[in-house]
């Protein structure tokens, strides 16, 4: 949904599905002002330059990690000055559209498995146990977690883990911009929440049985889990986003139907309507989940098929406040 006149934006109240919200587009109430940490480490993430076919700018990309550390939102001067310049911020979704009661009806619709069944109607008894184990070692009883469906599962234990070890989605990158856009520039949902959900909600038995498995076997890895992506995005490692992206996929073929409808599939979509949105000249700073922006199937890549001139910009130094120059 877009919005063509900036307004104050609601302050966000997670509710039960606060860890899909989270994962998928980093729903948080903190101000931007506590987030960005003077002289802190920060990230250099990849960021691209998409020019119209008769060279004028058209926008400039980033991939976002929706869980992060507050020194992680400091940023070189090249992409500071391309969201400063930007007419438009272009995020997956505006999450803020929809209140908490939204939220909570949405939890019920997708994430709760309608009595008499139960989560031992959804997945094996080996899976059963493999989460009985998990949470038993996390000192947590097994049967809240049988009302719901696998995927949301899923969410839960990656958010879970994922605040263990210190990543928060009130410094997830798209949040950090969608609230400094805060009444001073217009934001664009390219997607909604509902349809995110919904790509997680009805994808196959077997595929989301095979998807908690692989998040139980690897939740807790600090080289493939999300640590390892967290690491990759922040130093601008597309190669081991990639490689840790779809890391799945090559073990598991049974996730075949995930990543070509949570990825690939939403890939072209939302460059669809990125092209869509260029018609009008404006100029944009799009800031969407990393995993979209690798791969030969990733956004970048896709844009060249509509003819954008596509290319990424490199720094002129490594650290954070550095200039850039482009890499043609």
């Amino acid at each position: 949904m877009e919005r063509h006149t900036p307004s104050r934006r609601r302050a966000s109240h997670r509710r039960p599905l606060a860890a899909v919200i989270a994962l998928l587009a980093g729903v948080s109430a903190a101000s931007p002002r506590a987030w960005a940490a003077d002289g802190a480490q920060g990230s250099t993430p990849t960021l691209w330059r998409a020019d119209r076919e008769d060279g004028r700018e058209s926008m400039y990309l980033i991939g976002s990690v929706h869980l992060g550390r507050r020194e992680m939102l400091h940023f070189p001067a090249a992409i500071e000055n391309a969201y400063t310049r930007a007419d438009e911020l272009v995020l997956e979704v505006d999450v803020e559209d929809m209140g908490a009661e939204g939220y909570g009806k949405l939890a019920e619709r997708y994430a709760r498995i309608a009595l008499p069944q139960t989560l031992r109607d959804r997945v094996s008894a080996d899976v059963i146990s493999r989460l009985a184990r998990y949470l038993e070692l996390r000192g947590e009883p097994l049967a809240p977690y049988l009302s719901f469906e696998p995927w949301f599962l899923v969410t839960q234990i990656q958010a879970r883990e994922a605040g263990r070890i210190g990543l928060d989605p009130a410094y997830g990158v798209d949040r950090y911009f969608a609230q400094r856009a805060d009444g001073t520039k217009p934001v664009v949902g390219l997607e909604s929440v509902e349809s995110q959900i919904q790509v997680l909600a009805w994808l196959p038995r077997d595929t989301q049985q095979a998807l908690l498995v692989d998040t139980l076997e690897h939740v807790t890895d600090t080289r493939d889990g999300t640590e390892g992506l967290v690491l990759a995005w922040q130093r601008g490692d597309d190669a081991e986003v990639e490689r840790i992206v779809y890391r799945p996929m090559s073990e598991t073929p049974q996730l075949a139907a995930y990543y070509e409808r949570m990825l690939f599939g939403r890939n072209e979509n939302m460059t669809q309507r990125l092209a869509s949105l260029a018609r009008d000249g404006k100029l944009r700073f799009v800031v969407v989940g990393a995993g979209h922006m690798v791969g030969e199937r990733g956004i970048p890549n896709l844009l060249r098929d509509y003819g954008f001139r596509v290319r990424r910009v490199a720094y002129a130094g490594s650290a954070p406040g550095a200039r850039a120059s482009e890499d043609r």
